[in-house]
């Protein structure tokens, strides 16, 4: 039985992380009906200052993004247990760095909320299993943000009645960045970050993971880090995917960033690609609007991302788990970026 809310009526929100996506957050939830947030929450004292700076403000500079969130008068904390303590929450949203995620969500299900993460929830399967149980035995509801559910483009193919997962054969994804990127989304490995996107298409797409997987990766000779991620999938049936994610697009590509995903069925192959319907060039700059993910439209945030959340509104009012997102293609994609991992470090196919 699910916890009973103190409101039905109305949803009170709890935003931990307010960093360039918490604030994207904030926009989004107060485009949702029957929500207040009631708290946000950051550890760094800086992340309230109406000039915080980030480094998504730089790469993500074709997403208009809004600082008049500031101006409303939400409580804030520096503390996660402190705020849950002083103010009454139905819902906790996780939008801190990636390593953060499994403590806060520990937090939130013990005192009694609902929890929306974004992804990855955890990078240990052991612990996505352990925080799934937790929400079941406490009669809460966990949400993954698996944005890409909620794109219409990737709807539009994968929950099309036409779409016959038995047919399936091949799948292949790229997604490419600047390497400037990597001072964003580098905190992660590369299986648990860009590719956990693919990961997760790969297993809605296919209905269930892969039996197998082999990783590789390149590191840049200068610092060593991660440049180039390749994942390769295979089921039984003998169904195969392929991930590449690297950092070496050049500064100028507009948006930052470039992806295409294919699915081979036996009848039709399937497109997804970033190419833009809408460019805004001038003598400084060429700018590709995001009109997907979250844009501003009359002044209101929108797309998939206020799809998502109000998805899982629905489900917490309703009582019901995500039929879109099920935390068992949530632990999925966890054991089988963690395989991925593994397989880069000892040159071997790893069997799930």
């Amino acid at each position: 039985m699910i916890r009973q809310l103190q409101d039905a009526s109305t949803l009170k929100v709890c935003i931990v992380g307010f960093g360039w996506f918490g604030r994207l957050h904030v926009d989004a939830w107060m485009a949702i009906e029957d929500i207040e947030i009631v708290a946000l929450c950051d550890s760094s004292p800086d992340a309230f200052r109406p000039a915080a700076q980030h480094y998504q403000d730089n790469f993500h500079r074709n997403s208009k993004h809004s600082r008049e969130t500031l101006i409303y008068n939400i409580p804030r904390f520096s503390d996660i247990a402190v705020a849950l303590q002083e103010v009454y929450c139905d819902i906790v949203v996780v939008t801190t760095p990636e390593a953060s995620h499994a403590a806060i969500v520990r937090v939130a299900l013990i005192a009694g909320c609902h929890v929306v993460v974004e992804k990855p929830f955890t990078t240990n399967p052991a612990e996505a299993v352990e925080l799934t149980q937790q929400s079941q035995a406490n009669g809460l509801h966990l949400f993954i943000g698996n944005i890409l559910r909620w794109d219409d483009r990737y709807v539009h193919l994968l929950d099309d009645q036409q779409f016959d997962k038995n047919t399936l054969r091949y799948m292949s994804f790229q997604r490419n960045f600047q390497q400037s990127a990597l001072e964003v989304y580098g905190r992660v490995h590369p299986f648990f970050g860009a590719c956990i996107h693919d990961i997760d298409l790969a297993i809605w797409a296919k209905g269930r993971r892969p039996d197998r997987v082999f990783g590789s990766v390149a590191r840049s000779r200068e610092q060593h880090r991660i440049i180039c991620a390749i994942g390769l999938l295979e089921w039984n049936d003998g169904t195969q995917a392929t991930l590449q994610n690297n950092w070496l697009l050049h500064k100028s590509t507009p948006a930052g960033f470039t992806f295409e995903s294919q699915f081979f069925l036996e009848e039709q192959t399937l497109v997804v690609h970033s190419q833009p319907t809408v460019s805004i060039e001038n003598s400084r700059e060429s700018i590709w609007p995001d009109l997907f993910f979250w844009p501003t439209i009359n002044g209101q945030r929108s797309g998939a991302l206020v799809r998502e959340l109000a998805h899982f509104v629905d489900c917490i009012k309703s009582d019901r788990a995500s039929e879109r997102m099920s935390l068992e293609h949530a632990c999925w994609g966890i054991e089988t970026a963690d395989a991925l991992i593994r397989s880069s470090e000892s040159r071997t196919w790893i069997d799930l």
